[in-house]
This record gives C-alpha cells, structure tokens and sequence, in this order.
C-alpha cells in the first residue's frame, strides 16, 4: 500500500511517499513540469519539476521540496503522481538500468541522504517509525537537522 503525505502552504509544498508493502516495491512519478511557475524544487539543480523513484518494501522517502520563487509575484502550483507496482521483471530492468532515481539523486549533493528511501521499523502492534533500525551502517539514519533547514526555509517570508 502506497501512502502519500503533502505539506501545503504559500511557501510552498513537500511530498513523502510511504511504500507499506512487506513484499513489493512500487515505482512513484511526481510530475509538476507542466502547471507550475516559479518554484524550485529540491530534486534537481537544473530546474527539473519531476522525478521518478523506485521505493523498496517498507521505506518512505522525501519525495520533492517544491518552494516557492518569493522574489516573484505569481505563482502556479500543480502536479500530477502516478503509482504502480513493480513486477520483478520491472524491479530487475530499473535497477540495472540504474533508474531507482530520476533525476539521480547523486546530483544533489547533501540534499542526496535526505531523498533517499528510509527503513520503516516495522513492530507488531505498533506503527510505522521514520527511524532506521539500529546497527544498520549500510543506511545512514535521516538528517534530522537537514530536513528541519528545509522546513524552515518554506515558512513565509517577505520579498527582500
């Protein structure tokens, strides 16, 4: 089951995408490139309004930061997202063709770890957690910190 969380203000917008499914991973097209002006988003330093992610079994990830240009009057934000599940066929092709990530999130520079997929912790009884499960070194546990800055820069402000 694919979960989608937005944060929605005039600063701006954030998208999470929770992938729930214990066996399946489900590849997410975020598409903003057609209906939106002046904003900014977190995925791309070309300028780029869409993405493409393979989300594993049990992870969510930060999918965009899209802020708005306040240096500008107008703004126009809209989106479209797209979901499916992924054959192991599919699984295989998108990941030998390098694709779990488009744009790849190597162009990010320290905004790469806040997109990647995170690990739910998952407990009988219990609801999902954002936190990695400890002794996992092979996935770094999510910047706090990071995601805070980004939060704080999307809060209204006046243009200078």
């Amino acid at each position: 089951m694919l979960v989608l969380y937005f944060l929605k203000d005039d600063a701006g917008l954030v998208v999470v995408a929770e992938n729930a499914c214990a066996n399946e991973s489900v590849q997410l097209e975020f598409d903003a490139s057609e209906h939106t002006v002046n904003y900014t988003s977190s995925r791309s330093a070309r300028g780029l309004l869409l993405s493409t992610d393979v989300l594993p079994p049990r992870s969510r990830m930060l999918v965009t930061v899209l802020s708005a240009d306040l240096t500008k009057k107008y703004h126009k934000l809209g989106y479209g997202i797209n979901a499916s599940v992924l054959s192991p066929d599919e699984l295989s092709f998108a990941q030998g063709a390098g694709g779990q990530h488009l744009p790849s999130l190597a162009e990010l520079d320290e905004l790469a770890l806040l997109h990647e997929p995170q690990p739910m912790e998952i407990d009988s009884g219990s609801a999902p957690s954002l936190v990695a499960p400890t002794g996992n070194a092979a996935q770094p546990p999510l910047s706090v910190e990071l995601l805070s800055g980004i939060l704080n820069r999307l809060q209204p402000q006046p243009p200078p």
